[in-house]
């Protein structure tokens, strides 16, 4: 969805999203004392992405935008088929963060800054399905607690200013980045 903002011709938006939806299956074939174990386990993924972006045009020659973007992509019963039941299994939570800051300016024929800020947040959770004990039995089965937990957190920048300098024939591009900041 994209268009101006009220009834400006400067200043404009753009809606973007998808989501992704995938209702897999595992297949449990293992054996324990009770006789053999036969199910079907669902496993979906999702995966939904929102970005809003806006931009204003100061004169033919500056423009600046700013952008939000959001991923969430969480699936469950992971690790299960096979020998494994559905309690080994792990169930992640995932999500990004990002806003985005652009100018680009043109002070002269022959000049071009081109500036991008980048501010990040990523988030990944892995936590087992049960915190029951782990109980592998080699070519038949596991259950229990999958024994997994896990968090990771990272917040990351990007810096990057071009410069270019065209005349004639000559094209000369300058500028520094940083690549990805994180922590």
């Amino acid at each position: 969805l994209t268009g101006p903002i009220g009834h400006s011709k400067k200043t404009s938006f753009l809606l973007s999203g998808h989501r992704q939806e995938e209702d897999l299956d595992s297949i449990v074939f293992a054996q324990d004392l009770s006789g053999p174990i036969q199910e079907n386990v669902a496993s979906p993924r999702r995966d939904t992405q929102l970005s809003t972006h806006v931009e204003h045009q100061f004169s033919a020659s500056h423009t600046m935008f700013g952008q939000y973007n959001e991923w969430d992509y969480p699936s469950s019963n992971q690790g299960v088929g096979g020998f494994v039941l559905p309690e080994a299994g792990t169930n992640l939570n995932q999500w990004e963060r990002e806003w985005v800051l652009g100018d680009r300016w043109a002070p002269s024929a022959n000049w071009l800054s081109q500036f991008q800020l980048l501010i990040g947040w990523e988030h990944h959770d892995t936590v087992s399905v049960t915190s029951a004990r782990k109980i592998v039995v080699q070519d038949a089965f596991t259950k229990g607690g999958a024994q997994a937990a896990s968090r990771q957190s990272e917040r990351h920048i990007q810096l990057n200013e071009m410069m270019s300098w065209s005349r004639g024939k000559h094209f000369v591009k300058f500028g520094f980045n940083v690549p990805d900041w994180s922590l």
